[in-house]
C-alpha cells in the first residue's frame, strides 16, 4: 500500500510539472521564438547624433573560426550596425551578407590571441576599414555610419 501511495504521489508530481511546463510555454512562446530567430532585428530605439537621428540593426550570432596553433578556437560575435532612417535600415539589412562576409574574413585570417588581445575600438576601426574595402569592390554607397560589438564570446 505504501509503494501504490508512493507511486500515485510520483504521477501527480510529474503530471503537475508537466502542466506547469506547458504553461510557461504558451505564456512566453513569443519570447522564447524571438529568441531563437537568427534575423538582422532593427532596433526601435532611435538616438540623435547632432540633427541625425541614429537607429541600430543588429546581426546576431555569427560564429567564426580563428587561427591557433594549438586548437581549433571559435569567436561568436553580435554587431549593431549604426544607420539613419527607415530607407537605410533596409538597405543594411540587405546587405547582411556583405557584412557577415568582410567580417568573417577580417576575423578568420587573425590569430586567436591576437584578436584577444587587441581593444574592442581597433577591432571596430579594422571592421570598418574591411567594411569601406568591400563596399567599394562592390561599388555601393555603405548604407551605415558605425558599427558597435555588442557581444564577443570566444571559445
Amino acid at each position: 500500500m505504501n509503494t501504490q501511495k508512493k507511486t500515485f504521489s510520483m504521477k501527480v508530481w510529474g503530471l503537475l510539472l508537466l502542466i506547469a511546463l506547458v504553461a510557461v510555454v504558451v505564456k512566453y512562446h513569443d519570447v522564447i521564438l524571438g529568441k531563437l530567430n537568427n534575423k538582422p532585428v532593427a532596433v526601435s530605439k532611435s538616438f540623435v547624433r547632432g540633427d541625425k537621428t541614429v537607429q541600430f540593426v543588429e546581426i546576431k550570432n555569427m560564429i567564426i573560426t580563428l587561427k591557433d596553433t594549438k586548437t581549433e578556437r571559435y569567436l561568436q560575435l553580435e554587431l549593431g550596425v549604426a544607420t539613419g532612417d527607415d530607407d537605410d535600415i533596409k538597405k543594411v539589412i540587405a546587405m547582411v551578407p556583405v557584412i557577415q562576409s568582410a567580417t568573417v574574413n577580417l576575423f578568420s585570417h587573425m590569430d586567436y590571441q591576437v584578436v584577444r588581445n587587441t581593444s574592442i575600438v581597433d577591432l571596430r576601426r579594422q571592421l570598418m576599414n574591411e567594411y569601406k574595402k568591400d563596399f567599394e569592390k562592390l561599388n555601393a554607397p555603405m548604407p551605415f555610419d558605425d558599427v558597435v560589438i555588442s557581444r564577443m564570446v570566444f571559445q
